[in-house]
C-alpha cells in the first residue's frame, strides 16, 4: 500500500488563543494530503468531486510550530465514490494527533453521481489501503 506523506509545520495563524490548532484546520491539513495524491496521479483539479461525508477524531492537541506528517491513502473505491483516509502524526513518529475519513462522490456536469472514470480509478488504486479502523 502506498501512503502519501505530506510534511506540515503548524503556523501561528492556525492556532487559537491557547496556542492549540483550531479544530477546522485539521481538515485543511487533510486537504493538503489529498491534493498531493491527486497531483501524483495526474488529477490536480477535482471540480468533479463532491464531499459526501467527513469523519474526524481528535486524539491529541497540535500546537504552534509542531512538525507533523499527514499520512493519506485511499480505501473503499466504489462505482461512484471512494474514501480518503488521513492520519496526522508527529514527524518523528508516534501516536496520531488526528484520524479522519473523507468520502468523495464523482459527479457529472448535472452534479448527479457518475461512475468514476477508469484512469482516475487506476490512479486511486495506487494508494489503496485499509479503512482506518475507527471508521469501519
Amino acid at each position: 500500500m502506498a501512503v502519501m506523506k505530506t510534511p506540515i509545520r503548524v503556523r501561528y495563524a492556525e492556532t487559537d488563543a491557547a496556542g492549540v490548532v483550531y479544530h477546522t484546520n485539521h481538515l485543511i491539513y487533510f486537504e493538503t494530503g489529498r491534493d498531493d495524491i491527486f497531483r501524483e496521479i495526474g488529477f490536480p483539479v477535482y471540480n468533479r468531486l463532491r464531499i459526501a461525508e467527513i469523519r474526524c477524531r481528535y486524539l491529541q492537541s497540535l500546537v504552534y510550530d509542531q512538525e507533523v506528517v499527514v499520512e493519506t491513502h485511499i480505501s473503499n473505491i466504489g462505482r461512484s465514490s471512494f474514501w480518503i483516509n488521513n492520519r496526522i502524526v508527529p514527524k518523528e513518529g508516534g501516536e496520531a494527533f488526528t484520524e479522519g475519513v473523507v468520502v468523495f462522490v464523482y459527479v457529472g456536469e448535472s452534479l448527479a453521481s457518475q461512475e468514476i472514470p477508469h484512469d482516475l480509478k487506476e490512479g486511486l488504486e495506487r494508494f489503496l489501503g485499509p479503512t482506518i479502523s475507527a471508521f469501519c
